[in-house]
């Protein structure tokens, strides 16, 4: 959806900014967004959600991350 899409771009620009916090949120929405639109199937529902836990777990960033996420990821 283009929702998600603009999600994803907002996320790009605050990781190139080492905002971390902030791009781990918006992979997030973006994920979970397409989540409900797609599927867990979807390749782009899964790349967002691995970049939430790749963030979360590289940087220590402290958000809530759902048990869907590390279900599908590990």
């Amino acid at each position: 959806s283009p929702k998600g899409s603009f999600l994803i771009e907002i996320a790009k620009c605050y990781e190139f900014k080492q905002e971390y916090n902030l791009a781990c949120e918006y992979f997030l929405k973006a994920a979970e967004l397409w989540k409900e639109e797609y599927g867990l199937e979807d390749e782009d529902v899964l790349h967002a959600a691995s970049k939430v836990y790749h963030l979360a777990t590289s940087f220590k960033i402290d958000l809530v991350i759902p048990d869907w996420i590390f279900e599908e990821i590990q």
